[in-house]
């Protein structure tokens, strides 16, 4: 009588654990890929509401001859509302010829995060300074609100991030990255 033959397919113990360890170096390059394209899509949103305060700012300079003191002055009301950022205002009037300055902080505390300040001068130009958020370092709270912060985002003219940095200092990121961008923009026939 013979004997059928009985072939044996699958995979060996040695196979597997070579699939999972290149699964893992895998996993562990494409995580902080990851993370960091997270961050700058969700950083898009406090650029994009500094551009839109800036830009309300201009509209009540031109309308009234001088820059508005809170948010709520210029008619800033994102819609939707800011999911990933808080923002706030500082009103300087002139000190240090800084006419005022708009910020954005993360609204979880996460490293890597973007800390965004807007400070338009007043001889016309405008500079936006980026920090990357060491970790450790918290943004803006959620409780509070004042006429300088955002209508329901929490964060008022007490919360900050900037108070205690002398005026020509936008901010202190304590040795973190940081890449300030300028712009020069005149503002009506006021600039030299």
């Amino acid at each position: 009588m013979k004997i059928p033959f009985l072939s044996r397919t699958g995979f060996t113990l040695v196979e597997l654990m070579i699939v999972v360890a290149i699964v893992g170096i895998l996993a562990s390059v494409a995580i902080p890929a990851y993370r960091y394209f997270t961050k700058n899509a969700q950083s898009v949103e406090a650029e994009v509401a500094l551009t839109e305060i800036h830009r309300l700012q201009q509209l009540h300079h031109a309308q009234s001859g001088s820059f508005a003191g809170d948010l709520r002055a210029i008619g800033f009301n994102p819609i939707p509302q800011l999911k990933f950022y808080s923002v706030g205002m500082r009103f300087l009037g002139g000190t240090d010829g800084i006419a005022y300055q708009a910020y954005a902080s993360a609204k979880e505390d996460s490293e890597g995060s973007t800390r965004f300040v807007l400070t338009q001068y007043q001889d016309g130009h405008t500079t936006m300074d980026k920090s990357v958020v060491p970790s450790g370092t918290a943004g803006l709270p959620e409780a509070g609100g004042s006429a300088g912060s955002q209508a329901g985002g929490g964060g008022g003219l007490g919360d900050d991030p900037l108070a205690g940095a002398s005026p020509g200092a936008s901010s202190s990121t304590g040795g973190s990255q940081r890449t300030v961008m300028h712009s020069n923009q005149s503002i009506g026939m006021g600039s030299q």
